[in-house]
């Protein structure tokens, strides 16, 4: 998602990280999967996370699968999560209306996540601490916006995934 944003912002081109308002800007309003079909061409898919094939989304028999996303994948948090109390805040750590990038599932049921602004808040309760070692590397968790949550902090606070297969 970041090559995405660095290639349609309409920054200066010496500038090395996109801003927020770059992601803001490419947005248009649309929704965060777009971004990946834009990216790779193929067809975009989304799934309301509260309906049967939303829950089994990453399951050995869901659309996506667990393990590592082959390919892209977002997800958008609710426009409630982290904006009711202060508290909602300081126990979830995610932004309300944010789109993050889902880069795959741990054997512990953890949901691997990237907040494209390079965020990544302290660990919480239901965060996952150290290191996700997918096989073909191995990525430390809370840095560099990438973090691990439960499956219940998940679905209690994203309402979409968005996903795009790409060309044949």
């Amino acid at each position: 998602e970041k090559a995405y944003v660095m290639e349609m912002r309409p920054r200066a081109v010496d500038e090395v990280e996109p801003t927020p308002a770059d992601y803001q800007f490419v947005s248009n309003g649309s929704f965060p999967h777009r971004a990946g079909q834009a990216l790779v061409g193929g067809h975009a898919h989304i799934a309301p996370l509260y309906t049967p094939r939303g829950k089994d989304i990453f399951a050995k028999t869901g659309v996506l699968g667990p393990g590592v996303m082959s390919k892209p994948v977002t997800t958008w948090t609710k426009k409630s999560a982290g904006t009711i109390t202060p508290k909602v805040w300081e126990d979830t750590g995610l932004f309300s209306s944010h789109a993050y990038a889902v880069l795959g599932t741990m054997p512990s049921g953890h949901i691997v996540l990237r907040n494209p602004f390079g965020v990544a808040t302290k660990r919480r309760a239901g965060y996952a601490k150290g290191l996700w070692d997918t096989g073909a590397q191995v990525v430390e968790l809370n840095k560099n916006g990438v973090t691990a949550i439960t499956a219940d902090l998940f679905y209690r606070n994203f309402d979409y995934v968005g996903w795009t297969d790409t060309k044949q």
